[in-house]
């Protein structure tokens, strides 16, 4: 999934993380002088144990899919 609001406190809840149970987060940001991500956010990510990957440190991010699996690519300059 894509984190909303650039991981925000409030971008996705714990019960929210839970329902929709997904193997990956990715996380849209860059230099900001918000605190995106947040802190809360790697900490209910880590209670569920969901990989995140972020642009500010992995680049661009790709999902390729056929389907049935899929593959990440990041592209870092």
């Amino acid at each position: 999934m894509k984190l909303g609001h650039h991981g925000s406190g409030g971008s996705s809840s714990l019960t929210f993380l839970k329902e929709i149970s997904p193997d990956i987060a990715i996380i849209s940001v860059g230099k900001n002088n918000y605190g995106h991500p947040s802190i809360s956010v790697f900490k209910r990510l880590k209670i569920l144990n969901i990989k995140s990957l972020r642009t500010d440190r992995q680049g661009a991010i790709t999902i390729k899919t056929n389907g049935y699996t899929y593959k990440i690519l990041t592209y870092l300059k």
